[in-house]
């Protein structure tokens, strides 16, 4: 099983990271996206911009937290073994968010 979630995470992190930096494109109050593997990063221009993307994520099922001591970056850290469409439909939930976050 070990050996299967590590194979999965080598083949969808590169894809998953790429998505990330797509769909966030769009939107301007996102500065960076980051990772490896399956840590992932988004650094938005606010707390207060942080905060309101992490509680609509919730709201909508996605579990996701500002980081500690950068409480602008949100935190991204799907479970080693999430198949695809899982993570598709975790992408699809953050897009919403933005798209809410800009109203």
């Amino acid at each position: 099983a070990r050996k299967r979630a590590l194979q999965s995470v080598s083949k969808n992190s590169p894809w998953l990271l790429s998505s990330l930096k797509e769909i966030s494109r769009s939107f301007p109050f996102v500065q960076k996206v980051r990772g490896i593997g399956y840590l992932l990063a988004v650094e938005l221009d606010s707390e207060e911009t942080t905060k309101k993307v992490a509680q609509l994520c919730l709201q909508m099922g996605l579990l996701t937290t500002p980081f500690l001591f950068h409480t602008t970056a949100l935190r991204l850290y799907p479970a080693l073994t999430m198949p695809r469409p899982l993570l598709e439909n975790a992408l699809s939930i953050l897009h919403k968010a933005f798209l809410l976050a800009r109203v």
